[in-house]
């Protein structure tokens, strides 16, 4: 669905970062890592990977820590090298950047939008991301809870953004993967768009702007 131009261009739209603006984790990565931890399986990765996911999404602690953390959990141990490699691996798993996803941001960001991004993100992957890419640029808004000790679905970040960008919540759209996250969006006053696809996503947008 082509979007119209509109003169609700007082919109803000924010988006997430994983599984929006990037593809899923990169599971060629994901089976790297299992293999060095000699997992058997993808959901005792994703449950190992989950323990301390809060402090280093939180930018509490650093990715190291967080590895030195997660690997106590099964009582591995890995030399300098083997470290220094699953940190690397973990980071470059999330910079699949969705480029269909890209071109549609910028669609919206010549309708005359306000962009924001509002992501739960690790300090090391915002810094390679930073370096590595250049769709940051898109948003007037840059929001990455490394930055602020905050993740989503807390209502503290929802009620931080608007604040910051000075628009009322009634004027956003926020677009994340996660039910939770657009159900504490929605308590503090923004509409959400449950994302699964793009098509998806232009056909709700399409819809709310006429």
């Amino acid at each position: 669905m082509e979007l119209k131009s509109t003169n609700k261009n007082h919109e803000t739209l924010i988006f997430d970062y994983g599984c929006v603006i990037s593809h899923p984790q990169n599971m060629t990565s994901v089976g790297r890592i299992m293999d060095k931890l000699k997992l058997r399986n993808v959901e005792d990765f994703n449950k190992l990977y989950s323990i301390h996911r809060a402090e280093i999404d939180s930018g509490l602690i650093t990715l190291e820590e967080y590895w030195t953390r997660t690997l106590k959990e099964i009582n591995v141990s890995l030399n300098s090298e083997d470290f220094k490699w699953i940190v690397r691996e973990d980071i470059v798993s999330w910079a699949d950047i969705n480029e269909e996803m890209i071109g549609f941001i910028k669609e919206l960001k010549s309708k005359g939008h306000s962009l924001a991004i509002l992501s739960n993100m690790v300090t090391e992957t915002l810094d390679y991301l930073k370096k590595n890419t250049s769709f940051i640029e898109l948003f007037d808004h840059p929001f990455f809870s490394c930055d602020f000790n905050l993740i989503k679905p807390d209502p503290r970040i929802y009620k931080y953004i608007l604040d910051q960008m000075k628009v009322r919540p009634e004027d956003c759209i926020f677009i994340d993967d996660l039910r939770r996250n657009c159900d504490a969006a929605e308590k503090s006053g923004i509409r959400s768009i449950l994302f699964t696809d793009i098509l998806q996503m232009r056909s709700e947008l399409g819809r709310i702007f006429g």
